[in-house]
């Protein structure tokens, strides 16, 4: 029978804190998401033709608070990434070579407008094990959920990644 890869020291690490990452939402933020994503509209790249259109500012397309995790995790040192680039902080204490994306589950809220301060709460939801055709396999379900200055959520995701 092989090792468990979930440890008990990987189940104490998850259950630790990660800290709230804090993230201003400007206009060339914006700008660069909807070019980047391909997003017309001129809500989301003329201030003049949001506010007609009752937003506060720029509007974000879809699925921004993306762009709030990915600066959260990068900001680090090279010492601080894995190989794969991820944030060592976001990879348990496991005896793998290998990691792959698994099923993502998003719930959307309110808007994200230029101007607005996003805070990312990050948290560890489940740690656990299974063996497959190829071996085990430890899964790692964390749920990042994202709230505007109002305290208004705008998104909050669920990701699973499988280690090999």
């Amino acid at each position: 029978m092989e090792p468990a890869l979930v440890t008990e020291q990987a189940r104490r690490w998850a259950d630790r804190p990660f800290a709230p990452a804090t993230f201003e939402v400007g206009r060339n933020d914006v700008l660069r998401y909807a070019y980047a994503v391909g997003a017309t509209d001129p809500v989301h790249t003329d201030a003049d033709a949001a506010r007609a259109a009752g937003y506060r500012d720029l509007l974000a397309p879809p699925y921004f608070p993306y762009v709030v995790r990915m600066h959260a995790a990068h900001l680090a040192g090279r010492e601080m990434l894995e190989v794969d680039g991820s944030a060592t902080e976001d990879v348990p204490p496991l005896a793998v070579k290998r990691a792959m994306a698994g099923e993502t589950e998003i719930e959307m809220g309110v808007p994200v407008c230029a101007g607005d301060t996003i805070t990312m709460h990050k948290e560890i939801v489940d740690i656990y094990e299974k063996v497959g055709r190829s071996g085990p396999m430890a899964f790692v379900k964390t749920q990042f959920t994202f709230w505007n200055q109002h305290s208004e959520m705008v998104m909050r995701e669920c990701f699973t990644r499988i280690y090999r």
